[in-house]
């Protein structure tokens, strides 16, 4: 994947990778980007995205709950304190 770089007119493409890469990693990951896209409110701390956001991904990924737990803090990771 290509480096992200302040070029705005990359970042759709740069975005459809990035969603392509994880769901080769494993679909679910994809559910759950779909998710979270859709969702009204903004992940602003750990807290809000444990209150707002896991119980309902938890239930809509219909996977394991240690494999949820392991996706769920990878996605918080990757889309949330890296953009911190």
């Amino acid at each position: 994947m290509d480096k992200l770089t302040n070029d705005t007119t990359q970042f759709p493409i740069w975005t459809l990778r990035f969603k392509n890469t994880l769901k080769q990693v494993s679909p679910v990951y994809s559910t759950l980007l779909e998710l979270i896209e859709r969702s009204p409110t903004a992940v602003v701390t750990y807290d809000n995205w444990s209150n707002n956001y896991v119980n309902a991904l938890k239930e809509h990924s219909r996977t394991e709950e240690q494999l949820f737990n392991r996706m769920s803090a990878d996605l918080y990771t990757v889309l949330f304190l890296t953009n911190a």
